[in-house]
C-alpha cells in the first residue's frame, strides 16, 4: 500500500550487491534513483517531494592517490595549520583529532589519524582520514603495500544528513558530478592557507576551483 510508505536500508557490501544486480541488468545508479524520483511524483498528490520521498543518509568518500613525488596532502601538518588558525573551517561547531595505536597479532599498529569536522548530529558532516594507514592495518599488508599496489593515500569523506542529502541525491539525478559536488562542499568548509599566510595551491590542485556548494532549503 503506497499510504504506508517504503523504507530502504542498503550499508556496506549490500550496496556493491544491488549495485552487481544492476549492472546486469545495464543500470547505472541514477536510473534506478531516478525511477524513485518518478514514482514519488506519480504517488505524492498534494504532499512536497521532500516530505514524501527521503534520504536519510548519503556519504561521499573521495579518495587522494599516492603521488610518489611526496606532494600528497600531510594530514599532521594539516592538523596543525587548523589549530594554528592558518586553515580557517567555516560553518561547524567543534572539530576533534584521533590519532592511535590498534594491537594486531601482538603488536601495535599505528591505525592513522582522522580528522572530525563538526558533528555526526548535524546535517553535514566531514571526516578526513589517511587511508593507506587504515586499510595497511585492516589488510595486515604495510603501509608502502597499500600506496604502491592499491595507489591510496587520503581520503575526505563528507556525511550528509535529511535535506541536505536529499538535495544532493536530487542533483545527482539530475545529472551533476558526484566528485564535483564533493569538491565544491570541501571547499565551502574549508579556507587553506600555507604557514606564511599565502593560498595553499596543493590543496586548490587538489579540490579544483569550482567555487563553494551552496545548499539550499525550502522554507517552512
Amino acid at each position: 500500500k503506497v499510504e504506508e510508505g517504503v523504507w530502504i536500508e542498503i550499508t556496506g557490501l549490500a550496496c556493491r550487491e544491488f549495485e552487481s544486480v544492476k549492472k546486469k541488468k545495464k543500470r547505472e545508479w541514477w536510473e534506478f534513483l531516478s525511477d524513485v524520483f518518478e514514482f514519488s511524483e506519480k504517488h505524492r498528490k498534494h504532499m512536497a517531494l521532500d516530505d514524501f520521498l527521503a534520504f536519510t543518509r548519503l556519504d561521499l568518500a573521495l579518495d587522494e592517490l599516492y603521488k610518489e613525488d611526496g606532494s600528497n596532502l600531510d594530514l599532521h601538518d594539516f592538523r596543525c595549520r587548523i589549530v594554528d588558525g592558518k586553515i580557517k573551517v567555516n560553518s561547524v561547531g567543534n572539530i576533534s583529532f584521533v590519532e592511535g595505536l590498534k594491537r594486531v597479532k601482538g603488536r601495535f599498529l599505528n591505525s592513522g589519524l582522522t580528522i572530525n569536522i563538526g558533528s555526526r548530529q548535524s546535517e553535514v558532516f566531514i571526516r578526513l582520514y589517511q587511508k593507506d594507514f587504515e586499510q595497511a592495518m585492516i589488510k595486515k599488508v604495510t603501509v608502502d603495500y597499500i600506496r604502491e599496489v592499491e595507489g591510496l593515500k587520503n581520503r575526505y569523506e563528507i556525511e550528509l544528513h535529511g535535506k541536505k542529502a536529499f538535495q544532493v541525491v536530487r542533483e545527482f539525478v539530475d545529472g551533476a558530478d558526484l566528485a564535483v559536488i564533493g569538491c565544491k562542499i570541501l571547499i565551502k568548509y574549508f579556507e587553506v592557507y600555507n604557514w606564511d599566510g599565502s593560498l595553499d595551491l596543493q590543496w586548490q590542485e587538489l579540490v579544483g576551483l569550482y567555487g563553494g556548494y551552496k545548499f539550499v532549503t525550502r522554507p517552512r
